[in-house]
């Protein structure tokens, strides 16, 4: 079975299986608004960063996604296959922390979907 992780940073940045450090840099993009070229504008426009694990099962990806907003929630869905428009499933949990969203995201990372299956989702 293959796997993938990806990062997709709030304004742009991200890669292929990103380390600890570069997802709580990802994070803290989100959460401090203090870059000092932009403007609120700007990181309206940009209110997010996620992290997304696939994997291969026959000729379909299906992937797993944590989008983290600028107010704190998270959003974690599935998709059963990385072509499809509407997740099979998505949770929220609101007024995520920057130490919460890096440990869900490190479960994610690792591919243990059991564990975040098992996090209060609203």
């Amino acid at each position: 079975m293959s796997s993938a992780v990806d990062l997709n940073t709030r304004f742009g940045g991200g890669g292929r299986n990103p380390s600890e450090k570069d997802m709580a840099e990802a994070i803290r993009e989100v959460f401090h608004e203090d870059h000092p070229s932009l403007v609120e504008g700007d990181y309206a426009e940009h209110p997010n960063s996620w992290l997304s694990f696939g994997f291969q099962a026959g000729d379909k990806w299906t992937v797993h996604v944590l989008d983290l907003y600028r107010s704190g929630r998270l959003i974690f869905s599935k998709f059963d296959d990385q072509d499809d428009a509407e997740p099979a499933f998505e949770r929220t949990m609101p007024g995520v922390t920057e130490p919460e969203a890096l440990r869900l995201w490190s479960l994610l990372a690792s591919g243990n979907i059991e564990a975040l299956m098992r996090e209060d989702w609203k």
